[in-house]
């Protein structure tokens, strides 16, 4: 296959990854103690996680060696996004001293929050979109439950207690949840805008910055502005 299909297969790889993230955020904010379907959000964003790195060690790989990975080279990375940040962090992540990328690098590798939700993020994407039916067949190791894992999120980052009495039940839906997956959401923005910075500040090489403007949209992003686009 010619070198024209694979960049033209890595940008529809790396378009798909970001619309899956964005998605994925739009049904994080529709979350309420009406609406708990934490599956949909917890699907996209994990399947656009996995997208957007992919795409982004590929192009990393082609910087170093002058060609693109072979299939080998996917299969060994697996799917397990908590590898998968960690390998971002460790094997692909220059700073060049430069301040933001430095402070980057250390939020991917030391944020609680962030680890948390990556770490339930892989899971689901590894094995706990089958719980139920793991509880169903009676696995002798069954998965984390993704609703009760993400409803866990939610406590360690603001106590709801305070809002369970009638009358601040509405408060739930107009202040606690909006504010605990703003949190969430800043979080994974950043993530996703040190990936994209690399396209460019990283200076790899290779053909990576001809492909940054489809993620120009979390590169652009300013840190008051986590967690706050509708």
């Amino acid at each position: 296959m010619s070198d024209l299909m694979k960049t033209l297969c890595l940008t529809e790889e790396l378009e798909t990854g970001r619309d899956l993230i964005l998605s994925g955020f739009r049904e994080l904010q529709e979350i309420s103690m009406g609406k708990d379907f934490y599956y949909l959000p917890q699907q996209l964003l994990a399947s656009g996680l996995e997208h957007v790195l992919k795409g982004y060690f590929c192009l990393v790989f082609e910087a170093r060696h002058g060609r693109y990975p072979d299939k080998r080279f996917l299969k060994d990375l697996g799917h397990d996004l908590e590898k998968l940040t960690q390998i971002l962090a460790e094997d692909y992540f220059k700073t060049n001293d430069i301040p933001l990328l430095c402070s980057d690098l250390g939020f991917l590798q030391y944020d609680p929050l962030l680890k948390r939700i990556i770490h339930i993020l892989s899971e689901f994407g590894q094995k706990a979109r089958y719980y139920n039916l793991d509880i169903v067949t009676g696995a002798r190791k069954p998965a984390l439950d993704p609703k009760a894992e993400w409803a866990e999120l939610e406590k360690q980052i603001e106590d709801p207690t305070s809002y369970l009495a009638n009358d601040s039940i509405e408060a739930l839906y107009k202040d606690y949840y909006p504010r605990v997956n703003s949190r969430i959401i800043a979080r994974l923005e950043r993530l996703v805008r040190a990936v994209a910075m690399q396209f460019t500040l990283g200076r790899h090489g290779g053909a990576l910055q001809q492909f940054s403007s489809v993620l120009m949209k979390f590169e652009t992003l300013r840190d008051e502005e986590f967690g706050t686009h509708d």
